[in-house]
């Protein structure tokens, strides 16, 4: 099926509503591409001409190759279909149905977003890293974009922190931009996720990056912008955010400073002014996530399969025990038993809380 939500993302002239529009109508991108023109033209948003354009592009010839891309740099695909997928993320209209990622996503994996300017000041610096920290700290997820500047610094802080952080990238995930975050590339993959609407062999074109804006915003709960001049980048992020109806923060400056120029005109036209970190915190992360466990919820066993039946089994026979243990009790690589917990999680088998694994009742 992986290939058909390619070659649907694929389509000239057929952006995400007009996908969306097709999903809901034939559930799945197999039945879009096997959909006669006349089923297709009356689709809401389609019409004769996008109906014929789709029929004349039934080639998976594309898809495949950037499938093979995908395998061969080991990255995952994201579809509206998969669980994983935000709900929260989903409600918004120009979404991408289809998303590639490299490392853990996790349900419901939203956070709060921090973005800021490539040269910032020692002030923007600190505060990002104070507030990526604290994020940490409570277990809430760090967003940003990679960039240099008050990005990477955001991402750095969390990952010092043993914290959960996801970039969103304007290029496909076999490429590092800008390359000088190698490092912090590779760690990411290991302690978050990449997330990129743009499949792999796509360059790091000015034209992707507003793209890549809504995407932060998106997947955040809150937007704190740290500094931005008046023609920032980080503005669309902004922009977004108030479109989205996201929570848009903004950290003061000095009225002379050309850094600051942006994140006060924010302010002036309504933007929270941020003082302290627990403003980065919603009623529902209020509630201490730091003791969270991870604990089984009652479920007839006989249902599970290969590996999800190994670790019920493991925790039935060892009781209360780390996910490092885990690891070691299953052989399996913890990234990979991170997202398998996860999902089981979405099932309803397991429940997330924190590093300790326990089985019910």
């Amino acid at each position: 099926m992986e290939k058909y939500w390619i070659w649907l993302t694929q389509l000239k002239g057929i952006g995400p509503v007009k996908q969306r529009d097709l999903l809901k109508k034939f559930k799945n991108p197999l039945n879009i591409y096997r959909a006669e023109k006349g089923d297709l033209k009356s689709c809401p948003g389609i019409g004769p001409k996008l109906a014929a354009r789709i029929v004349e592009n039934r080639d998976l010839q594309e898809a495949q190759t950037i499938l093979g891309k995908t395998q061969q740099y080991k990255i995952n695909l994201l579809t509206f279909a998969n669980p994983l997928y935000p709900a929260r993320v989903k409600e918004i209209s120009n979404i991408p149905v289809l998303l590639y990622y490299k490392g853990s996503i996790f349900p419901e994996s939203t956070g709060i977003a921090i973005v800021g300017a490539r040269r910032c000041s020692q002030y923007g610096k600190k505060v990002t890293e104070e507030a990526a920290s604290y994020l940490a700290e409570m277990d809430i997820g760090v967003i940003s974009g990679m960039a240099k500047g008050i990005d990477s610094y955001a991402h750095t802080a969390s990952l010092n922190k043993g914290g959960n952080t996801i970039s969103m990238l304007g290029n496909g995930l076999d490429l590092c931009y800008p390359p000088e975050h190698k490092e912090l590339y590779e760690k990411i993959i290991t302690q978050g996720a990449l997330i990129s609407e743009f499949p792999p062999g796509i360059p790091p074109a000015p034209h992707n990056f507003p793209r890549r804006n809504r995407l932060i915003s998106a997947w955040s709960e809150k937007v704190l912008v740290v500094e931005a001049g008046l023609k920032s980048g980080c503005l669309i992020t902004a922009h977004h955010a108030i479109k989205q109806k996201r929570e848009l923060l903004a950290v003061p400056g000095q009225i002379y400073s050309p850094e600051s120029a942006g994140c006060n005109k924010l302010i002036q036209k309504g933007a929270e002014v941020y003082l302290h970190q627990e403003q980065l915190l919603t009623d529902k992360q209020k509630v201490n996530k730091k003791n969270t466990r991870l604990k089984i919820i009652k479920k007839d066993q006989h249902k599970l399969q290969g590996r999800e039946a190994k670790i019920f089994q493991i925790l039935k026979a060892q009781g209360e025990i780390s996910l490092e243990e885990l690891v070691y009790f299953t052989k399996i690589d913890k990234m990979k038993l991170v997202e398998i917990i996860s999902l089981m999680e979405v099932k309803g088998i397991v429940k997330l809380r924190g590093s300790r694994c326990q089985l019910a009742g």
